[in-house]
């Protein structure tokens, strides 16, 4: 059964979202899911599409669409009264695309909704940060770094196992030991969700970070997450 404009917007609000998930890359993809839409529904002799570059500006974003004889009329618009519009010229036939693409990303988003950002750096579906400051997107298939805020206590996992397992690094000017990233990944945690972190910090128990020194061993352990004292010769805690 066809979809309403004002089931639309009601699937907006009972998902509880609000204009300050419009960023420029979900933006983009609202616009990826709706274009794909308008070329599968084979309206308009199979030339409907949306125009390439949404506009996005504070409390306020749009995206435009063609035809053979038409072109910059509206698909969907966020204003910045809070009425969000659905090609207001179309008819309820030609309107489905771009009702149906907004219901799905709708429901892409309130999977993974987050509004974690640190810099450029953003969360994306599936709860991992991608670098948005190039504006070319984000690779799906890239899991390599956890949202510290939606995911709080995967990303504390990740950071115990390499903290475990990691001596001494250097990277781009950057160096440090195994103790350095779980200080970090610890801090970063704790100001990003205080109360999943906690509840994780709890759950892992001790930390037996690496510090690279000039011991045969070329290292020692250390216990972080912890209150105890050091339980073998060569290891303290913090």
């Amino acid at each position: 059964m066809p979809m309403t404009r004002d089931e639309a917007r009601a699937l907006f609000a009972t998902a509880k979202l609000d204009y300050s998930i419009l960023t420029m890359p979900r933006v983009q993809r609202l616009r990826t899911l709706i274009n794909a839409k308008m070329k599968t529904s084979g309206l308009f002799k199979g030339e409907y599409r949306c125009r390439q570059r949404p506009i996005l500006r504070p409390d306020y974003a749009e995206i435009r669409c063609k035809a053979s004889y038409f072109d910059g009329r509206e698909a969907i618009t966020f204003n910045k009264d809070g009425f969000i519009g659905f090609a207001g010229w179309a008819d309820e036939q030609n309107v489905q695309p771009v009702l149906s693409g907004f219901a799905e990303w709708v429901r892409e988003v309130t999977k993974s909704v987050c509004s974690y950002e640190i810099g450029d750096w953003q969360c994306r579906e599936g709860g991992y940060l991608w670098y948005a400051g190039d504006g070319e997107g984000y690779d799906p298939e890239d899991t390599s770094d956890i949202c510290p805020c939606c995911r709080t206590k995967d990303f504390l996992e990740a950071a115990k196992e390499e903290a475990e397992s990691c001596s001494s690094y250097s990277n781009c000017g950057d160096s440090g030991t195994g103790v350095d990233i779980w200080a970090s990944a610890e801090k970063v945690a704790l100001r990003a969700n205080p109360v999943a972190a906690a509840k994780a910090l709890q759950d892992l128990g001790v930390v037996a970070a690496l510090e690279g020194d000039d011991s045969p061993e070329g290292y020692s352990v250390v216990l972080c997450n912890t209150q105890a004292k050091a339980i073998a010769v060569g290891q303290h805690t913090v």
